[in-house]
């Protein structure tokens, strides 16, 4: 309420403060919870999604070996002696190794399967461009 002269009352004011503080407050939580949110995401990779990626910048990924490794490899000696495949991560226990995954395709030119040259008795010669 205003007195006479128009001015606020004592109580006015303080209750005025504290709401205009209030505000700000609220405010200031909403501005971080929205940069946290909409920060990189890095805060939310995990260290093997950061291995993973790094591996990824090199064409060399977790995925089938027609649809996105992009990392040439030549098989040497063993039963894929000469053939060509595409270095593949996987997972085995707690480590990741690598092979070269040797696609197999059907007369209509479709992936049907692949096979892994070190596992065949071959090793590993990756093509550089």
């Amino acid at each position: 309420m205003a007195d006479v002269e128009g001015h606020q009352s004592l109580a006015q004011q303080g209750s005025n403060e504290t709401t205009h503080e209030g505000g700000i407050m609220a405010r200031a939580f909403f501005l971080v919870a929205a940069l946290v949110l909409t920060g990189t995401g890095s805060a939310w990779a995990t260290d093997e999604s950061n291995f993973l990626g790094t591996l990824k910048k090199f064409g060399i990924t977790t995925d089938t070996p027609t649809t996105a490794s992009k990392k040439p490899c030549l098989c040497n000696g063993g039963i894929l002696d000469q053939r060509v495949g595409t270095i593949l991560v996987d997972r085995i226990g707690i480590n990741y190794i690598f092979e070269c995954q040797v696609p197999n395709f059907n007369a209509g030119g479709d992936e049907v399967g692949w096979a892994g040259c070190k596992v065949n008795g071959g090793s590993i010669l990756v093509l550089s461009k």
